[in-house]
């Protein structure tokens, strides 16, 4: 009875000792890994931004090939659809957003004065408020500036520069589109080849569930912004499509997303009214609500199954480590670290019983 309780309290001081190490170990290296990470995205950002939007037009190209049409033609008519729709966003929602956008940063020093006289207003309303909690519009600003600095730590400037987008990005995206079937069943081949069979399904499962979160997170991201954009306009927001494509890409964190992409739109709003601030908070809620109990669940059919506390968690995590963009990558992070621990635990159990089976064989 000793024996097993000394053996249980060695097999715990094991992991504690490994646990603290890795933790000693990560913050040595955690600055190289960030550095190695940003290089290898600055070198293959091409190859990934064409990769996934092969990924997301890959299944109605099977579906366009399914009714009979060759491949070929079928990629053709998908390319030449997707590049329309493209252009045709680039040509008529960029500018009118440029246009709003450069509008507001000329609009917005004049806004920042009222805005501040509106927050002296209220300090003078509140006086039981203790000084060092009455914050100025500097100090919001300052807030913002140091979020953005300590947590955007990968330079997307840097990574996807305008030759890339324009020129390398379509003509990659054309070739995988074309072989994507064939990568995807050489892969096949050489797992079945390798008897690999739960390493295939791993891959398997991971393709269909990063693959239903990723398009539905795309239409989400759409809906909400074009929901935004009319509410916003309805109440009388000015710049309501700027307002509403941040809240949509905002949407990208979850939880705390549309409340960070809000922000802006509530403080913007205040200085045209009380009211329209009002009525902006409302929307956003509104909105909060719809993306949490119809929007996700509806477009996204529950395709990655996390409980909310493990996404919470994920982004505490994540966000410490890699910023802003660890918040971003949180939830496809965790669904692949949860499905490759599960894996890792079916395909060991396997063959521990195997070899239990293999043993008892005279």
């Amino acid at each position: 009875m000793l024996s097993i309780r000394f053996k249980r309290f060695l097999e715990i001081s094991a992991i504690i000792f490994v646990i603290c190490s890795l933790i000693i170990i990560m913050n040595y290296t955690l600055p190289i890994v960030i550095t190695t990470i940003n290089f290898i995205l600055s070198l293959f950002a091409p190859f990934i931004a064409a990769f996934f939007i092969a990924f997301l037009l890959s299944n109605l190209i099977d579906r366009l090939e399914a009714t009979g049409i060759k491949r070929i033609f079928a990629v053709f008519i998908v390319f030449i659809a997707f590049i329309s729709l493209l252009v045709f966003s680039i040509m008529s929602l960029i500018p009118l957003i440029t246009e709003q956008l450069t509008s507001f940063i000329e609009d917005v020093p004049g806004r920042f004065g009222k805005l501040d006289e509106l927050l002296t207003d209220l300090w003078t309303r509140f006086d039981f408020i203790p000084i060092e909690y009455r914050y100025t519009l500097h100090d919001v600003g300052n807030f913002i500036a140091n979020f953005f600095k300590n947590n955007l730590k990968l330079n997307v400037s840097g990574i996807f520069n305008i030759f890339n987008i324009i020129v390398l990005v379509p003509i990659i995206t054309f070739y995988f589109l074309l072989e994507f079937n064939k990568i995807k069943e050489r892969i096949r081949k050489y797992l079945r080849k390798k008897k690999w069979f739960y390493f295939h399904r791993y891959l398997h499962q991971l393709d269909k569930g990063m693959g239903s979160y990723l398009k539905g997170l795309l239409l989400v991201i759409l809906s909400l912004s074009l929901i935004a954009s009319l509410l916003f306009y309805s109440v009388g927001l000015k710049y309501a499509i700027l307002f509403g494509v941040i809240i949509g890409f905002t949407n990208i964190i979850p939880f705390i997303g549309p409340f960070i992409g809000g922000a802006p739109a509530v403080l913007y709003g205040l200085t045209q009214s009380p009211e329209t601030a009002v009525f902006v908070l409302i929307i956003i809620l509104a909105l909060q609500a719809i993306e949490s109990m119809v929007l996700t669940p509806f477009i996204q059919s529950k395709s990655i199954s996390v409980h909310p506390l493990y996404i919470l968690l994920a982004l505490f995590v994540f966000g410490k480590v890699l910023g802003l963009f660890g918040m971003i990558i949180a939830i496809p992070l965790l669904y692949f670290i949860i499905v490759t621990t599960h894996y890792l635990r079916v395909y060991y159990r396997c063959k521990r019983i195997k070899k239990q089976q293999a043993n008892k064989t005279p």
